[in-house]
């Protein structure tokens, strides 16, 4: 606290979010077919903190912004066929880097000091982020439990985001494609917002 109702935090947090199946396709008897995907991220978050003053109970907000330094999505497809050229296995995986984003975020609570030095607080707390992708790489590409992976060209393995697509854009069927580069694509933006409860002990040095 830089004085008795106003202050500031810098808070540093891993952000690993639960795998979540986006699409999938079967034909029973034939195939099963499924897409999913699982973010991490590490996050900075400076914030202005104002509070109510008091010795006991006091009311305080916090407004920061949010800045994922480093952060990965993981996509994942599995396909289950009968392991023929026809009906093949199929197992790949992704990872998609996003572009510099910044977010926002806020908080309400209410701290509870029990001595000079030990309180208690608990806090609804909101994130609001929006992450632009960068580029995407796959990492594994398995067919019928062959590695396949060797076997893609750098155009294939790579592709780099682009706001928009033009007579000069590296994009697969393009009459200029040059598949030694990566491929070019057309940007597109993920929402990660979360909303959120705190409790927690606060120890005063």
């Amino acid at each position: 606290m830089l004085s008795e109702h106003f202050g500031a935090e810098i808070g540093l947090s891993y952000f690993m979010g639960s795998e979540v199946t986006t699409s999938s396709d079967e034909l029973e008897g034939f195939y099963t077919d499924e897409f999913s995907g699982q973010t991490s991220q590490f996050r900075v978050n400076p914030s202005l903190v104002v509070r109510s003053g008091g010795d006991g109970i006091s009311l305080y907000s916090k407004v920061g912004l949010l800045l994922p330094v480093t952060g990965t999505t993981v996509g994942r497809r599995e396909r289950t066929g009968n392991g023929t050229a026809l009906n093949p296995d199929i197992s790949i995986e992704t990872e998609t880097i996003g572009a510099l984003s910044l977010g926002y975020t806020g908080a309400i609570g209410v701290n509870l000091a029990l001595s000079d030095k030990l309180s208690l607080f608990g806090e609804v707390s909101g994130a609001f982020l929006r992450i632009k992708s960068n580029e995407t790489e796959i990492t594994k590409f398995e067919q019928n439990g062959t590695n396949q992976l060797d076997n893609l060209s750098t155009g294939d393995k790579e592709t780099v985001y682009v706001d928009e697509l033009n007579g000069n854009t590296n994009q697969q069927g393009g009459t200029n494609y040059d598949d030694t580069k990566p491929s070019e694509a057309l940007a597109f933006k993920r929402n990660f917002n979360s909303t959120f409860i705190n409790v927690g002990v606060t120890f005063k040095f």
